[in-house]
């Protein structure tokens, strides 16, 4: 029969087990309620598909979501897009109160930077970026029904450039370091004005049907002189 000695320690060593168990218990349901919060915020994480912002009087002025971020104004039209454009390439767009894209900057489906101004119509009027061959600086200028108007930028070799078009996007005028020429609508030579490959002045203007009426500048003499032709090619005055 065991004595009273081993009695209390057998009771001292269930106690101590009841106490460690007690322990582990309290472990393990600290541990439940934590992955339980966990599941229940990754659950809510992934059904929250966006974030809003409404000011005083509860106007949503801010929103996030998967498209991009957009600001609103106080009579809740988008007015401010940050996101990925149809390309999906960055970028930025400023609205009208009509829902205009007036202003954008954004990436192009070149990955070429560009700034486009357009007008209350939502139609490009004006571009600013590079070109897409040598990432050359450029500026384009188009009508109301996007035709290119007026360009200016720089040349593959780094120089000025100003061309003009007419509605139906014919040549009209162009501008470059060291020559200013001149067509019809029907893209016919009508001016020149620049140099020779020797680098003299030279200046030449032509009928309707190109030929070169005007000759003005140095001639294969080397004496500079001005001569006029007539249809036939043959000059009708000439100086000196």
């Amino acid at each position: 029969m065991p004595d009273a000695s081993s009695i209390s320690g057998l009771d001292a060593r269930v106690a101590t087990l009841e106490r460690q168990i007690a322990t582990l218990k309290r472990l393990l349901l600290v541990a439940l309620i934590g992955i339980i919060a966990a599941v229940g915020a990754g659950a809510a994480g992934a059904a929250q598909k966006s974030l809003q912002f409404a000011d005083a009087a509860g106007r949503t002025r801010v929103k996030i979501d998967a498209t991009g971020f957009k600001m609103y104004d106080g009579a809740g039209h988008p007015r401010i897009e940050i996101g990925f454009n149809s390309s999906n390439k960055p970028s930025i767009y400023l609205r009208d109160p009509r829902g205009s894209y007036v202003l954008g900057a954004y990436i192009s489906s070149a990955d070429q930077p560009v700034i486009r101004i357009a007008d209350s119509q939502n139609t490009g009027r004006a571009y600013f970026g590079l070109t897409a061959d040598r990432h050359q600086p450029r500026i384009e200028f188009d009508d109301a029904k996007e035709n290119t108007r007026l360009y200016v930028g720089l040349t593959q070799e780094s120089s000025g450039l100003v061309r003009t078009f007419s509605a139906s996007g014919t040549q009209l005028t162009t501008l470059d370091d060291d020559q200013i020429a001149i067509t019809d609508a029907n893209g016919n030579n009508r001016a020149f004005l620049g140099t020779t490959t020797e680098g003299d002045g030279l200046l030449k203007i032509y009928d309707s049907s190109t030929r070169e009426r005007i000759y003005a500048g140095v001639f294969t003499s080397g004496d500079a002189g001005f001569e006029a032709l007539n249809g036939s090619g043959n000059a009708t005055w000439t100086s000196p």
